[in-house]
């Protein structure tokens, strides 16, 4: 499950669940937190943009001296990821 889709579960209008809840019908859909924020990072560090965990918008990766991201941050919900 990406990002967006998680997102957009919880979305308003949408059955309000947490991400922490065990989901309803077994393993196969399931999606930690863990899982979540690991593609988060993937994206940053791979194509320097990944979908926002918590607005679902774009989320840019800020560089270091490195080529690896310190952090992200969205440009629309003003949430951080470092």
């Amino acid at each position: 499950m990406s990002a967006t889709t998680v997102v957009r579960r919880c979305a308003p209008g949408g059955a309000d669940r947490s991400l922490f809840e065990e989901p309803i019908g077994g393993e196969p859909n399931r999606t930690t937190l863990e899982d979540l924020i690991a593609g988060v990072w993937e994206g940053l560090a791979v194509h320097g943009t990944s979908p926002c965990p918590v607005c679902g918008a774009a989320m840019q990766a800020r560089f270091g001296a490195h080529a690896r991201p310190v952090d992200g941050r969205c440009g629309s919900c003003g949430a951080t990821l470092a």
